[in-house]
């Protein structure tokens, strides 16, 4: 038996009337839950399938994967965020993020809070896809994916003015001296990025979120 609050990050119907509900709970990270005969008209638990929603969820474990819904509550419906169509996608975009790069029953604190975090900042924000953006540099650097942008990964030079490039295989940016003398990577693996692109990436890291949705970006 487990009592857990959790945000839904997706669900699918699963035979006639069940749903798989995919949640991101705070004691047990990823965990897919089945709802039954949620799809049955008047069915009291169907609001805690949707989306984006933060419930708390009475669960008891089914096998090594699943686990079923036999209550809760809704705590918070989301409906601000699902009113409006930008910031809706920019939701959807992160939820599908955490599913992607996340395993099941791998609960981490600080990745659960970054997810409310960024729920809260969507529902009054004139930036959307800023937050979301923010969130998912801030998301990677938690999994341990960090790129490098603040210095050469070849040389270590610090990041200043000049041209950089952005190597995807290396995962960081190389200066325009090292750049001439790397053979190992390919044009498909990198690109040439300017210096407002990898400021702003900075200052991502750096500024909280409510300073995020208030950045100016060019282009």
């Amino acid at each position: 038996y487990l009592l857990t609050e959790g945000i839904v990050l997706n669900q699918s119907n699963f035979r006639e009337y069940d749903k798989v509900v995919t949640v991101y709970t705070l004691e047990k990270g990823k965990i897919k839950t089945i709802f039954k005969s949620v799809n049955k008209p008047n069915a009291k638990l169907l609001s805690l399938t949707q989306i984006g929603c933060e419930v708390e969820l009475q669960l008891y474990y089914l096998n090594d994967v699943f686990l079923k819904v036999t209550g809760g509550k809704l705590i918070d419906g989301c409906f601000e965020v699902k009113q409006n169509y930008e910031k809706y996608v920019n939701l959807c975009k992160i939820l599908e993020v955490v599913d992607k790069l996340t395993l099941d029953f791998l609960s981490d604190e600080k990745k659960y809070f970054l997810i409310k975090r960024a729920i809260l900042l969507l529902k009054n924000s004139s930036n959307p896809t800023l937050i979301y953006t923010a969130f998912v540099l801030r998301w990677i650097k938690l999994c341990g994916y960090q790129p490098e942008i603040f210095r050469c990964i070849r040389c270590k030079k610090k990041f200043n003015d000049e041209v950089w490039w952005f190597d995807f295989l290396n995962g960081g940016i190389i200066c325009k001296d090292c750049i001439k003398k790397d053979f190992l990577s390919t044009d498909e693996n990198r690109i040439k990025i300017s210096y407002y692109s990898i400021k702003t990436m900075q200052n991502f890291y750096k500024l909280s979120g409510d300073n995020v949705d208030k950045q100016k970006i060019d282009g």
